[in-house]
């Protein structure tokens, strides 16, 4: 049986690509899979009056816009398929790759999981650890009140904060820091508590030169609009601390020229420069 990359990157096997063929992307949201779950993405979420699933249109073709329009960014063809197509066999729709993309391919390929040292969890939802235990040989930096919330039981009972056990709890060399922490002693890479969306969250600064300041929000802030307007998403732990968060990013942006990049902001991603460019030029 063909193993999968799961299986591949568990094991540390050496892969030698003679051809990239495609690649898939299956999102999975047990929560989605029930009529409840939806209405409450919907309802509470959201912010719609009526759950209904016609509200989801938009965003399937706000994503599908945002899949086209990198690909014509990295000039990159995108193959359709149609109910009933096979895509495992052959096929003579195929996939150039340019020079440039070739050689980020190659690049990434040569980066082995051992090669990472550092690992920041800006939390512990699923979609922010998951793949923790692909790096054992990394130091990773978490908030302790993170840590501490997501072994506490009194804290789990109250079915308001879901930690990702099966992404974070590992082996692993946890660095618990305390608030702010500077990563290097040096100002380069720095902590910033970030907390209401969980107990613990938090965000990165990175300084990649003079005048060069660049904000990691993750999920303290979602998009320009929620920190525009104040508005604090529906999944929070505490709506006091994450709109306090709010404002001391909104402070990094508007009065020291610190650039924000939004946990999920797909406006954003098109004028953000993509790989195989580097972010930002010191």
């Amino acid at each position: 049986m063909t193993p999968n990359i799961h299986t591949i990157i568990r094991q540390h096997v050496s892969l030698e690509v003679r051809c990239l063929d495609r690649l898939y992307l299956h999102a999975y949201m047990p929560k989605l899979q029930t009529s409840g779950g939806l209405c409450y993405f919907l309802h509470d979420h959201l912010g719609y009056p009526v759950p209904s699933p016609a509200l989801l249109k938009p965003r399937h073709d706000r994503f599908v816009a945002a899949v086209q329009a990198c690909a014509a960014t990295q000039r990159l063809e995108v193959v359709p398929y149609v109910v009933g197509d096979v895509k495992t066999q052959s096929s003579d729709r195929t996939v150039r790759l340019t020079p440039e993309n070739a050689e980020l391919l190659r690049g990434l390929l040569e980066l082995r999981p051992d090669a990472i040292t550092h690992v920041v969890n800006s939390h512990f939802h699923f979609d922010h650890c998951g793949g923790n235990e692909f790096f054992p040989g990394a130091t990773f930096l978490v908030q302790r009140r993170e840590m501490e919330a997501a072994r506490d039981p009194a804290v789990l009972a109250q079915q308001r904060y879901f930690p990702s056990f099966q992404d974070f709890d590992h082996r692993l060399d946890y660095h618990l820091v305390d608030g702010e922490h500077d990563v290097f002693d040096d100002g380069t890479v720095v902590l910033l508590p970030t907390y209401g969306h969980t107990p613990g969250h938090q965000s990165l600064r990175v300084r990649a030169g003079k005048g060069t300041d660049w904000v990691l929000a993750a999920d303290a802030c979602y998009t320009r609009e929620n920190m525009d307007r104040d508005l604090l998403p529906g999944v929070l732990w505490d709506a006091a601390e994450m709109a306090h968060s709010l404002v001391r990013l909104r402070e990094l942006r508007d009065r020291h020229g610190v650039t924000v990049i939004y946990g999920h902001d797909p406006a954003q991603w098109q004028e953000l420069r993509h790989a195989p460019e580097p972010l930002g030029r010191g």
